[in-house]
């Protein structure tokens, strides 16, 4: 998969061996990690929520690997509701209200 940052204010960062760098465009694989402004995510789990959007469907509640952080990130994790929608961690899901 190819990602690529088009202009955002807040910038788009592959996280590689913990450290975050810029990422204009690149391709990417589904055990990268990428930062979108403060919010860290699996690109497993953006792939997953993809499929889901384009199949209109939800996925089932499953158990998620835990993202590391890189030492001294500020970064939001996000993770992926029962119901499918990805969310900022401990907080209600905007889709569901869980």
């Amino acid at each position: 998969m190819v990602l690529r940052d088009c202009g955002s204010s807040n910038g788009t960062r592959l996280l590689c061996k913990g450290t975050p760098r810029p990422l204009a465009q690149e391709q990417v694989s589904a055990s990268d990690q990428v930062q979108f402004g403060d919010a860290t995510i699996s690109v497993a789990d953006l792939l997953a929520a993809a499929q889901q959007k384009l199949n209109g469907t939800k996925a089932p509640p499953q158990k998620l690997s835990a993202v590391p952080e890189p030492a001294g990130s500020k970064a939001t994790k996000l993770v992926r509701c029962g119901c499918g929608t990805i969310k900022p961690i401990n907080q209600p899901c905007p889709e569901c209200r869980q």
